[in-house]
């Protein structure tokens, strides 16, 4: 995920949601941070085309691809940071 992060590229990986129903997804990753007790990653969800959180002991099979996101990392965070309501 750190490799992803650094080199801007995107991840694929097995999701789990609360009710351990299973997708793939393909995101784009913003940034990894705490949320109360949980690591998140925040990242563009290819499957939902938004901005979506995940929490790391929900992913498996975890793979960094090749191709890289349309948009820098830096503009990701930017965009990512409205879609949030934290820019101010």
């Amino acid at each position: 995920m750190r490799a992803a992060l650094a080199d801007g590229r995107k991840l694929a990986f097995g999701y789990a949601d609360k009710d351990g129903a299973r997708t793939e997804r393909i995101v784009w990753p913003v940034a990894v941070g705490f949320f109360e007790s949980l690591m998140m990653l925040a990242a563009w969800c290819e499957t939902r085309a938004a901005f979506r959180h995940f929490r790391l002991d929900r992913m498996a099979d975890v793979a960094v691809l090749p191709d890289r996101p349309p948009k820098p990392r830096r503009t990701l965070l930017k965009d990512w940071r409205r879609a949030e309501g934290l820019e101010g």
